[in-house]
């Protein structure tokens, strides 16, 4: 894997992993941490495969659904920079103007 996780994205998926260990133990929250790194590796193979979301953010980053989660990633960067996880249900437009 050649990606970087901004600080936020790691936490985030420090509590994701927590969240599902929680729900279910050691095996679900592997399992759902396995696939969130699955489809970092895709977007690392083909950075074009998220989409521009000009309604969500100005900044040239592409989002990448998986399950409920948007991997938010720039794809010209090298390595790949995962700049922010967030559950689809966040109100990510609010969070990526914080973020700033």
């Amino acid at each position: 894997m050649n990606a970087e996780l901004s600080d936020q994205a790691a936490m985030f998926l420090d509590r994701l992993y927590d969240y599902y260990f929680a729900e279910g133990g050691t095996r679900l929250a592997d399992r759902m941490l396995a696939e969130i790194f699955d489809e970092i590796q895709k977007v690392i193979d083909r950075p074009s495969l998220g989409k521009f979301r000009e309604d969500l953010t100005d900044k040239p980053l592409r989002f990448h659904r998986v399950r409920n989660h948007f991997l938010i990633y720039d794809a010209a960067s090298s390595p790949l920079h995962i700049a922010r996880i967030y559950h689809a249900k966040q109100d990510i437009k609010t969070r990526m103007t914080q973020s700033d």
